[in-house]
């Protein structure tokens, strides 16, 4: 993957003069974004834009970065002025400083929803639900089809190979079960269409020790796309850490799997990032 100036660059105007970013907003973008160049709002707004911008920075300094309402309705009514800035600064640790409360995933979404003119948290959670026990139903049955064609043609098979997706659905069942909810179908439902793909599921998300602390965590990211990061001993486990890192220094705090994986993607669109060829098939099929 290119660094993050240039994987973003296309994405950036870098003109001096503001009014060129505003005079004639882009509808809709390429990735089906509908609001990625809004309308340039009058001076007062945005002044006033400039104002709520200070102000949260106040607050998640003085409230222990605590979560609101109050501070959603903020974040929301600067939309534009968000926009601009991750546009116009090539440097994502400054739009992280301007815009601290994007450090937790609930911005993220907020601002995706009105990028993409949808709820996409409920949207995700419905494809996820409607999708996943199929999407492992048919990967289990390409995967049993492969070895028996194999079988035919005599063709040996790595034991770590051997009913793979078999073995991960098994360990999903037994979880589900515990759990009385479908959540580990959906987790193991990524990494099973990153090995059908062929790639690299460390370009999507990493499991490490539970034990790490946020420095030592950055320190053991090989990649500096949107990663999700995943503290504990395995997908399931109840006492997991999420994370979301982005160049290998900038943490989003997630609560789950699901909501992290959507983090994860949402970045994509939201800072501008073009996907990494490790990973660029997977993500088109979320995209999908």
């Amino acid at each position: 993957m290119k660094n993050q100036s240039e994987d973003r660059s296309k994405y950036i105007d870098c003109s001096d003069d503001d009014d060129v970013f505003v005079e004639k907003p882009q509808v809709q973008d390429e990735y089906g974004c509908v609001a990625y160049m809004p309308v340039q709002p009058s001076s007062d707004v945005l002044a006033s834009q400039e104002e709520n911008r200070l102000k949260l920075i106040d607050i998640f300094n003085s409230t222990e970065e605590n979560i609101n309402d109050n501070v959603i309705n903020i974040m929301n009514t600067c939309y534009y002025l968000q926009r601009k800035n991750i546009h116009k600064e090539n440097e994502l640790s400054i739009i992280f400083e301007r815009w601290p409360y994007f450090h937790h995933y609930q911005l993220i979404v907020k601002h995706a929803d009105q990028l993409l003119g949808k709820d996409v948290s409920a949207i995700w959670m419905s494809s996820m639900n409607k999708l996943s026990k199929p999407i492992n139903c048919w990967l289990k049955n390409v995967e049993i089809a492969s070895e028996i064609n194999k079988a035919k043609k005599k063709v040996s098979q790595p034991d770590e190979e051997k009913k793979y997706v078999r073995k991960m659905l098994r360990i999903a069942q037994k979880y589900s079960n515990t759990l009385k909810n479908d959540e580990p179908y959906h987790t193991v439902t990524l990494g099973l269409i990153v090995k059908f793909m062929k790639e690299n599921l460390n370009f999507l998300y990493i499991i490490t020790n539970e034990e790490l602390a946020d420095e030592e965590l950055l320190e053991e990211i090989p990649v500096v796309n949107p990663v999700l990061t995943i503290r504990g001993r395995d997908l399931h486990n109840d006492d997991n850490v999420y994370n979301v890192v982005i160049n290998k220094k900038t943490m989003i705090h997630v609560p789950s799997f699901t909501e992290g994986i959507l983090t994860t993607f949402l970045c994509y669109y939201v800072f501008g990032f073009v996907y990494p060829p490790p990973i660029e098939g997977t993500l088109e099929a979320i995209q999908r």
